[in-house]
């Protein structure tokens, strides 16, 4: 029955139940634009309630399917593997008994057993095999394979096998690497060399000590502690040529050391070879123009070639560095008074005598000169 057909019957059931007095209420077609809306209405109801059927069939199949896929991410409960067979040892090779090999997991072998309370636990999951991801499978069979791999066995050692030692075969792990001992770079064996030959000429045996120096500058001849132990060793064995040489490769090596540079100009010095000791200490001299007694070397040397006016400039730097050394300026003072330049000269001699270092022929010597300007 239609929207029209209920809304004539209610006016056939007014008519009917009508007063008899009163004229009966006249049903009438409801135009054509109400009978339009009528119909517009209960299409629309009618979708209203289809779109919540509808509904309802959705967050009701969605609550259902909630509840698996929560207790499937659930976290499995660890699989125990099964104990792993101790590996049976091998016996000596004079018993004639061939060697056991270590017994593997059965592939067919069953499962730990569950407990009671497992199982239980077991039946009353709804979670089934089929709710759990595609794959969990595999990664839950790849750790029940590791727990059942057995380790290698080491190969025992029969022939040094004593009695008692049957048992001992220690399984090797799987992935373990051979340490093996860096070997020592040249210097550090120089290194090395270089302090055992210190402990030898501490303990007086000197030509073992100076052999161990030369060992260690074949093995780096870089090694300036050891180059300049052995120099000094050549000089205080009266072999200045050797120790002469010594100290000019230490220097094509290394031009900035100083202290090569020094030791070696003093060699050529007592020689009598000023000119060349000059010349040895002028090539480091641009790396040490900040060392008091290095200037003051120069100097000397200067001062010895009557090179006067040069010797004034690096004898005033000395004392500008160290003004505390009265050998420096009784030097400075001497080239002053050769420069005549006598007043600047009296000045240093005074001070040279006012620090009282000077020895008694030095402080005799620098009084004749003061009387002498």
């Amino acid at each position: 029955m239609n929207l029209i057909d209920k809304i004539k019957s209610v006016f056939k059931k007014r008519e009917a139940d009508a007063p008899p007095g009163e004229p009966a209420a006249r049903v009438t077609t409801p135009p054509k634009n109400r009978v339009k809306e009528a119909l517009i209405g209960g299409i629309v109801l009618g979708l209203i309630c289809a779109a919540a059927w509808m509904s309802w069939r959705w967050w009701n199949s969605q609550h259902k399917i909630a509840a698996p896929v929560s207790v499937a991410q659930a976290p499995a409960k660890p699989i125990l593997a099964p104990p792993v067979p101790a590996p049976v040892a091998a016996p000596s090779a004079a018993s004639g008994v061939e060697t056991a090999q270590p017994i593997a997991a059965s592939p067919s072998a069953p499962e730990h057993k569950e407990s009671g309370q497992e199982m239980e636990a077991a039946a009353s999951n709804p979670v089934q095999e089929r709710d759990i991801p595609p794959r969990a499978k595999p990664q839950a069979t790849a750790n029940r394979q590791k727990h059942h791999k057995a380790a290698p066995l080491a190969a025992p050692d029969t022939e040094n096998m004593e009695p008692g030692d049957e048992g001992a075969a220690i399984p090797v792990p799987e992935g373990s690497v051979d340490k093996q001992v860096k070997p020592l770079s040249l210097q550090q064996q120089a290194d090395n060399e270089f302090r055992r030959a210190s402990g030898l000429m501490q303990q007086g045996r000197a030509d073992e000590a100076l052999s161990g120096y030369e060992a260690a500058l074949q093995l780096d001849a870089g090694h300036e502690a050891a180059r300049q132990a052995l120099a000094v060793m050549l000089l205080q064995s009266n072999r200045n040529a050797d120790a002469e040489r010594v100290l000019q490769d230490g220097l094509k090596l290394n031009i900035k050391h100083s202290g090569f540079a020094m030791l070696l100009a003093r060699i050529q010095l007592d020689r009598d070879a000023s000119w060349s000791a000059l010349l040895t200490l002028q090539k480091t001299l641009p790396y040490a123009e900040r060392q008091a007694d290095y200037r003051a070397f120069v100097a000397a040397l200067l001062q010895r070639l009557s090179r006067h006016k040069e010797a004034v400039v690096h004898y005033q730097a000395a004392v500008q560095l160290s003004p505390n050394s009265s050998v420096w300026w009784m030097g400075l003072g001497i080239s002053l008074k050769a420069l005549q330049r006598n007043e600047e000269a009296r000045v240093a001699f005074k001070r040279a005598l006012e620090l009282h270092t000077l020895n008694t022929d030095l402080q005799t010597f620098v009084t004749q000169q003061l009387k002498g300007l």
